[in-house]
């Protein structure tokens, strides 16, 4: 008895390991090459969890652009084409966190520039990329592309709409006050970058 009941807390003990190793087990990632670049050298890679992403593409979500739900996304990269080697990281789910959130990207007409929007539910902004070498640099802080504003900010987004020309950026901006303070009547602005960190905003929309 005292064998076959040992045998049986190992049998136990195997298969909890078992189980323990299997949720353990990391996701299997995949990955979707979407929006390329005007010439054709680059493009934005979005690495997700395959499995999470096919379980809520089977139930009754509403399908999410390029059919990924941004909770399965781990990773989003500038690529070269056909390499596929990395020039840029614009959003990792290990640094960044976030479920829910939206991206879009906006190419410049010789492909040199792209502002890339993420948004979340409250805020969203949006970061230039300038081409390099073969590398493409950040050249401003998410934040701090935003006109300034007298009144208290609750929700906010900034988001591109158009490449005026390479260098020069037009943007929306979608704003909800606090309390009682009153819209400053800013939808959009148009920016200029110098490609070194440096931008002026030219003109505000209103």
């Amino acid at each position: 008895m005292l064998r076959i009941f040992i045998l049986v807390i190992g049998l136990v003990l195997i298969a909890q390991g078992t189980l323990a190793q299997e949720e353990e087990k990391p996701p299997v990632l995949m990955e979707k090459i979407v929006e390329t670049s005007p010439d054709g050298k680059f493009a934005m890679r979005i690495k997700y969890d395959k499995a999470l992403n096919d379980r809520m593409l089977s139930g009754n979500n509403p399908k999410p652009p390029h059919d990924i739900f941004s909770q399965a996304i781990s990773m989003i990269e500038l690529v070269s084409l056909p390499e596929k080697e990395a020039v840029a990281i614009l959003f990792d789910a290990e640094k960044e966190g976030g479920n829910t959130f939206g991206i879009t990207l906006l190419w410049s007409t010789d492909s040199k520039w792209c502002a890339f929007f993420l948004s979340y539910p409250r805020t969203g902004y949006t970061t230039v990329y300038n081409l390099r070498g073969k590398k493409f640099k950040a050249v401003n802080k998410p934040e701090d592309l935003s006109p300034p504003t007298k009144g208290s900010v609750r929700n906010e987004h900034i988001i591109p709409k158009r490449w005026v020309k390479p260098g020069t950026l037009q943007l929306s901006v979608e704003r909800v006050f606090r309390g009682d303070d009153e819209a400053d009547g800013v939808n959009g602005f148009i920016a200029r970058f110098d490609g070194k960190g440096k931008f002026q905003i030219l003109r505000k929309i209103r």
